[in-house]
């Protein structure tokens, strides 16, 4: 299936939609200063029932490292990657986003992954995950959506949302880790794959292999 501009545009996107509810937590949560986090936060915990998510052993074959601020990652070789400069949010947090996808974009199998890094993060995950969730089935659509707590090595908190949503007709499926680490850094990484080829994809693979460094915390 031959790609144009406009498709690669479109694979991007559909991460950066879902970045854009990440700022948008940051800015609206609510916090200690107003006397509501706690409360908040035990009135919106995530389901205890257990996710399949789990970190892998090794990288799958035909994938490479890499090595950012804050995180590690194995993508397949070939796979193009961009980094954005970071930006800088109302309450002080600094959020990078690292995006990957197969060469020239791909809307037959919709594969991509992004990693979302926000630095003095003011909103615990507990709180954001509820806002992605609730974003994604109140305005985008999406069916299917849970939110679970996961373990995940260096991570304080852990939290796998999931849910599919329709482009072009097409249904795709989302699953975005979110792992708060040290007081105030939160890294999100997001795959999304045609719904139907998801669970054995490119993306859902690597999404297995991310591991917390030193510098996130």
């Amino acid at each position: 299936m031959r790609t144009t501009g406009r498709t690669t545009v479109r694979v991007a996107s559909l991460l950066a939609g879902t970045v854009a509810v990440l700022v948008a937590a940051a800015c609206s949560g609510p916090g200690a200063e107003d006397g509501t986090g706690t409360d908040r936060l035990e009135s919106i915990r995530p389901s205890a029932t257990a996710s399949d998510l789990a970190p892998a052993a090794a990288p799958p074959p035909g994938f490479r490292t890499v090595t950012a601020e804050g995180f590690t990652i194995a993508v397949p070789e070939g796979w193009e990657e961009r980094t954005t400069a970071p930006q800088e949010g109302p309450r002080g947090e600094s959020t990078t986003t690292t995006g990957f996808r197969p060469p020239g974009g791909d809307t037959e199998t919709w594969q991509g992954l992004s990693v979302v890094v926000v630095e003095n993060d003011p909103v615990p995950v507990t709180e954001s995950s509820e806002v992605l969730a609730s974003t994604k089935q109140d305005v985008a659509g999406a069916t299917d959506v849970t939110r679970r707590s996961v373990e995940w090595p260096g991570a304080s908190e852990a939290v796998v949302v999931d849910w599919t949503e329709e482009v072009r007709s097409t249904p795709v499926r989302y699953r975005q880790l979110m792992l708060r680490v040290g007081a105030s850094t939160t890294v999100n990484v997001v795959a999304l794959t045609r719904e139907d080829l998801f669970a054995d994809g490119d993306a859902a693979s690597a999404l297995r292999t991310v591991a917390l460094t030193p510098e996130a915390a």
